[in-house]
């Protein structure tokens, strides 16, 4: 194509991009400072009390400390600390487990079973 932009020019380009992008996430994960959160447990690493790590409804990466045990659990963090990659924060109480149960929808051409999710 005789209209493209110079590889030089796109790197730079893409660079200023990421720099852009990296800042701006920092910004987002040091406005929730104070902020407490719920998160889903995905792992832990250590001992007691083990580091744990998960996620928000809006996937920002928050790390803690609590019991292993916790792990598929959903907890409240109070964020404390930000970097790029994430928060930092204290794990403050556990929520309510998610059941879930089904029931029959007869709306339409047939039944059909949803699996739907309530607190406890």
């Amino acid at each position: 194509m005789p209209e493209q932009v110079p590889p030089e020019l796109r790197r730079e380009r893409g660079e200023r991009l990421r720099v852009l992008g990296d800042r701006l996430r920092l910004d987002w994960h040091r406005s929730r400072r104070g902020e407490e959160v719920e998160v889903l447990v995905e792992q832990s690493a250590g001992t007691s009390p083990a580091r744990l790590s998960g996620f928000t409804a809006d996937y920002l990466r928050v790390r803690s400390r609590g019991p292993a045990g916790l792990v598929g659990s959903a907890v409240k963090v109070l964020v404390t600390s930000a970097g790029i990659d994430g928060v930092e924060g204290e794990t403050v109480g556990e929520l309510p487990v998610l059941q879930h149960r089904r029931r029959d929808d007869s709306v339409g051409s047939g039944s059909r079973n949803r699996v739907r999710a309530r607190l406890s």
